[in-house]
């Protein structure tokens, strides 16, 4: 449990660097007037921030390893899937928010600058819609997806770095 735990914090902790570094480079994308730079803006965000989560769990998968090699005890496939979704569950809460006071044009606002990795992806499909309220409710559904993005690298980063070093223990442990 307390291997978990320290996992989940360095997870909130990329998940903090990825939203300042994503608010940086959005702002930087946004003082180029070209549509291009919205586009450029909205690979090298999302990019950013997959990698960052990709990396959290690629460094759980390592704990996970190490007990591996002490213990000789498996981690089961459930475990990062939850820290994904625990690392995406303050986005996900943040759009409750935005539910809740959909008629708030400062709560848009608030809910774009802090999910500053889809920023412009959130941009695009509200289409310059104000209040959230106004936007259709497929774009509304669309607008709560993007968290997937989070669960799916951490656990795409923890399978690509778990499943391959595991199986080097494995392999070694039975040549022994």
């Amino acid at each position: 449990m307390f291997r978990f735990c320290k996992s989940f914090v360095r997870c909130l902790i990329r998940l903090l660097i990825s939203e300042l570094l994503c608010l940086i480079l959005a702002f930087s994308f946004a003082l180029m007037p070209q549509s291009w730079a919205r586009w450029l803006s909205l690979i090298f965000v999302c990019l950013a921030h997959c990698l960052l989560m990709a990396n959290a769990g690629s460094a759980a998968a390592d704990d996970d390893l190490s007990v591996y090699r002490r213990e000789q005890r498996q981690t089961g496939l459930l475990s990062p899937l939850l820290l994904g979704l625990l690392s995406a569950f303050p986005r996900c809460l943040l759009y409750v928010f935005l539910r809740v006071f959909a008629g708030s044009s400062l709560m848009l606002n608030l809910f774009l600058l802090l999910s500053a990795p889809y920023i412009q992806l959130h941009r695009l499909i509200l289409n310059g819609t104000e209040p959230f309220s106004a936007v259709s409710s497929v774009r509304q559904i669309l607008m709560a997806l993007p968290p997937l993005f989070t669960v799916l690298s951490v656990w795409f980063g923890y399978i690509l770095r778990y499943a391959p070093r595991l199986a080097e223990e494995k392999a070694k442990s039975h040549r022994v």
